[in-house]
């Protein structure tokens, strides 16, 4: 059986995030929910998950960030289009 382990890479969730909101219906819909254009949102976006990946690289930050993801635990973000169109942008 472990022959035909093969190693694979692991899964980075910073590139998955950013391969959905970078995707162009998302960026479109994002832009239109805040008036600019989809390549001002990508780049605020991958500003954004700069910051995340570092502050997340500290304890502190590991943890901040555990108990943002753990109050949206319950949502739906499959559909990343269908999540930011029904978001709450009132903050948290």
């Amino acid at each position: 059986m472990l022959q035909n382990f093969q190693r694979r890479r692991p899964i980075n969730l910073f590139d998955l995030i950013s391969q959905k909101l970078n995707d162009e219906d998302t960026s479109s819909e994002l832009a239109k929910s805040v008036g600019t254009t989809p390549d001002k949102v990508k780049k605020v976006t991958q500003l954004g998950l700069r910051g995340l990946t570092r502050n997340a690289s500290t304890q502190d930050g590991a943890e901040s960030l555990n108990r943002a993801l753990d109050q949206h635990k319950d949502e739906n973000v499959d559909d990343v289009k269908s999540f930011v169109s029904n978001s709450d942008r009132s903050g948290g």
